[in-house]
Formats: structure tokens, sequence, C-alpha cells
């Protein structure tokens, strides 16, 4: 399994350090792939690369949608963590 390594604000990281009870990689993990999922739903992996095929043209993906329903997924996946 492959490791990154995330640049978070401190005050962020903080609060999150407080809350021992999250699994936050999970979290992460959860967001990468649901993100992925959702993009190549709403977004055809032909609509957004460039005609080299190797680089995605990030203006035609609607981000401000996609960031929303993603703020979504991560409340709903942190509300079910902790139930």
């Amino acid at each position: 399994m492959a490791t990154i390594t995330l640049s978070l604000p401190d005050e962020l990281y903080l609060r999150m350090k407080r809350r021992k009870e999250i699994k936050w990689s999970e979290i992460a993990r959860r967001a990468f792939e649901e993100t992925l999922e959702r993009l190549e739903e709403t977004v055809p992996a032909e609509k957004f690369l460039n005609p080299d095929e190797t680089s995605i043209d990030v203006d035609a993906i609607n981000w401000k949608e996609l960031e929303a329903l993603e703020w979504k997924r991560i409340k709903d996946i942190y509300t079910t963590q902790i139930s």
C-alpha cells in the first residue's frame, strides 16, 4: 500500500489530534476514493483528458459542484464513524 504526506494548517492538525477516536487516514482514503469515483461518474475521461491523453483539462471539471458533494460525503463518513 502506498503512503502519502499531507500538509495541514497547524490549528486543523491540533483539532484533529484531539479526536483520537477518529481514524483520519480512513476518512482521507475514503474521500480520495469517493472523489475519484464521483469524478469518473460525472466527467468521463475522454471529456477531460487533453489530446495527448496524459494530463487533465481542469477547466472541464465543475470544481464547486464536486467540492460540495465531497464535503457532504466527508460529513457522512465522519457521522457514521462516531455513531
